[in-house]
């Protein structure tokens, strides 16, 4: 964990609710040092993200600050995480340790509850066709969900819209605020297994380990034993226990 004299690097999505996000770790309203780097900032959602490329860029503009001491990051930040680590590497400004809770490598059936989860939300079915997600390359696999969300959701409206609003229109609308998340998850599908020699330290909230899959790491592993009554929790990031362990012997509050 990081020590009081370095930064910290933070991997995380904007307009997360707090408890759902490092927020109580790391206050946005600190005068400490740690630094947020949101993946879809400036994601236009044209397409799917490229996960090194972006990697690359971040890497680049935080290259001469630090020294890092830790770069944090959970579920579906972990993959871009582990290609910024490896990146800022390069430059020569690699963080001490790679932090990463409850680290997720995305697979299709991810991909599925995620746009079930979304579909509910709009109030249309949630049910996702199984050929939807087979096999297409990852420009394709974006439209291709793009379109089938749009095409849902309109057909939803059209049974609760006035006769002079366009539930195609409006549809596109409801679904474009979407469109940077499906960029990072199909992305995330694409995204290259990197190896990486950073020590790694993983906390696990529940029982799925994605680590192996997720980077070849060559460096020193530390599985961090996570209390029950925080894997019991339902916001396990806002836990008083998981908060100190994710500052370990510093002190950023």
């Amino acid at each position: 964990m990081p020590t009081s004299s370095e930064d910290v690097l933070l991997i995380e999505f904007t307009g997360l609710a707090s408890e759902r996000s490092f927020e109580t770790a790391f206050p946005s309203d600190s005068t400490a040092p740690v630094l947020r780097i949101d993946p879809l900032v400036g994601v236009t959602g044209d397409g799917p993200i490229d996960i090194a490329a972006r990697a690359v860029a971040v890497a680049r503009e935080h290259a001469g600050g630090g020294p890092y001491g830790a770069l944090i990051a959970n579920c579906n930040g972990a993959l871009f995480a582990v290609h910024v680590a490896a990146a800022l590497a390069e430059h020569g400004a690699a963080p001490r340790t790679l932090v990463l809770v409850d680290p997720l490598v995305t697979t299709g059936d991810d991909l599925r509850h995620a746009l079930a989860d979304l579909l509910t939300g709009l109030g249309a079915s949630p049910a996702v066709p199984d050929e939807l997600l087979g096999l297409k390359e990852p420009v394709e696999l974006f439209h291709t969900v793009m379109r089938f969300l749009s095409n849902t959701v309109a057909e939803h409206l059209g049974r609760i819209l006035e006769e002079d609003e366009d539930p195609e229109l409006v549809a596109e609308s409801l679904v474009g605020r979407y469109a940077a998340w499906v960029a990072l998850l199909t992305g995330n599908l694409a995204a290259e297994r990197l190896a990486l020699d950073i020590p790694i330290q993983v906390l696990h909230t529940h029982d799925r380990d994605d680590l192996e899959r997720l980077v070849d790491a060559r460096g020193v592993v530390t599985q961090v034993p996570v209390p029950e009554t925080v894997r019991a929790s339902g916001t396990p990031l806002a836990h008083p226990e998981m908060v100190a362990l994710l500052h370990g012997p510093g002190d950023y509050r």
